[in-house]
């Protein structure tokens, strides 16, 4: 006698792979009944841009759109992410200037416009550079980690970070480098 199938909650599950509007792909386990992702996706065929302090260039997963209608696509939300980074960033600077304010007095703002590190480790990181999120938008292959070509012995070669992006990039460094930086151009003899 054949033994009843009993149906349990790996039984109702299974993995996918969808593209998202630049055409890259993504890997998702979904719910057979829902159609909709349990878990958060992971990159299938290309590798997010790597930014200073180990970070990533990866969309967050609240931004990630699905359409049960159209199983294959995942769509990535940009209106919705740089709005929320635009708040960020006001929130962060109210909180900058609050903080310049209090330990600077009077020069508050030359303070807010290069900020010590001791007025940074007080107010934290700045938020994710919304640059990053235009350039990804529009489609920039640097920050949608897109693979060039393979080379001869088949390694990946990828883009570089374009120009109009560097200073962007370099802003996210973490503050052990800029405190490495102003020591050492403190240790430079003036010419």
């Amino acid at each position: 006698m054949a033994r009843p199938r009993v149906f349990d909650q790996a039984s109702w599950r299974r993995s996918v792979v969808m593209r998202d509007q630049h055409g890259r792909k993504w890997g998702f386990t979904i719910d057979t009944k829902t159609m909709s992702p349990v878990a958060s996706g992971i990159w299938v065929d290309w590798s997010p841009s790597e930014l200073p302090g180990g970070k990533r260039l990866i969309p967050p997963q609240k931004y990630l759109r699905f359409d049960p209608e159209d199983l294959g696509t995942v769509v990535i939300d940009y209106d919705s992410w740089k709005a929320d980074l635009e708040r960020a960033d006001e929130t962060w600077e109210s909180i900058l200037q609050a903080h310049a304010t209090g330990m600077y007095g009077d020069k508050a703002a030359e303070a807010m416009e290069r900020p010590p590190v001791p007025l940074l480790r007080m107010v934290g990181p700045r938020p994710f550079p919304l640059a990053l999120v235009v350039a990804c938008e529009q489609g920039d292959p640097w920050a949608l980690g897109l693979e060039v070509k393979k080379d001869a012995r088949g390694k990946s070669v990828w883009h570089k970070v374009p120009a109009e992006l560097q200073p962007v990039v370099n802003q996210m460094k973490p503050y052990r480098t800029h405190e490495a930086e102003a020591v050492a151009a403190a240790a430079k003899p003036a010419t």
